[in-house]
């Protein structure tokens, strides 16, 4: 039996070694399980910024399902939302599908946005879905202008909990255990994008009709 040609050997060989490669790259995925909050945040964005869409929020789930007591579980929460906000933008026909799992994604925030004891905390989370909400409004012909008063109600709340926030601080007196980790260059801001946010969306609402 005649033996391969060496040229043929040499391809035969590299074929193989880039199929092992291949294979190995795939396991190491498969297997990869995350330990940590951040770490699930770091490869949904690697995900998204490989256009992994699905895998990205299919990771966020797992991880969800698996700790789901986690306290910081709406940044992940605001990361699926924002995901679906970007596969609205390119699939058309599943726009408002993806939307309204965006709002929900977005109302599972709401509860830590909410609570004033978790401080600075909940002031990132109130940021964050009010600008899920416009974002949606922007995507959305029949959820636009609600999403837009929703926005707006997140954001005002963010500047009343900013205003309350500067009032301890101002005060010597008083108990600074909720403005530990604040100070009056960040407070104020905080309260400059939240007006630059709220101009805008209203300026949005005009522009949409909305009543």
């Amino acid at each position: 039996m005649k033996s391969l040609p060496k040229r043929m050997k040499v391809t035969t060989a590299l074929t193989l070694l880039v199929g092992v490669a291949v294979l190995v790259v795939s396991m190491k995925e498969f297997r990869w399980t995350p330990e940590t909050r951040f770490e699930v945040l770091r490869r949904m964005c690697e995900y998204q910024q490989d256009g992994r869409y699905d895998d990205a929020i299919s990771l966020g789930n797992a991880w969800i399902t698996k700790y789901p007591q986690d306290g910081s579980n709406d940044q992940v929460f605001g990361q699926i939302a924002l995901l679906y906000l970007e596969k609205a933008k390119k699939d058309v026909h599943s726009r408002d599908e993806y939307i309204t799992q965006a709002i929900g994604y977005r109302d599972k925030m709401l509860p830590i946005a909410l609570d004033a004891r978790l401080g600075r905390y909940s002031l990132t989370a109130l940021q964050d879905a009010a600008l899920i909400s416009e974002y949606a409004g922007d995507g959305s012909d029949h959820q636009r202008c609600v999403q837009y008063r929703n926005a707006l109600k997140l954001l005002k709340r963010l500047g009343q909990l900013l205003h309350e926030k500067q009032v301890k601080l101002s005060n010597p007196t008083g108990s600074k255990e909720d403005v530990l980790y604040d100070t009056p260059d960040d407070l104020q801001q905080r309260l400059k994008q939240a007006d630059a946010a709220t101009s805008r969306v209203r300026e949005k609402q005009q522009g949409a009709g909305c009543k």
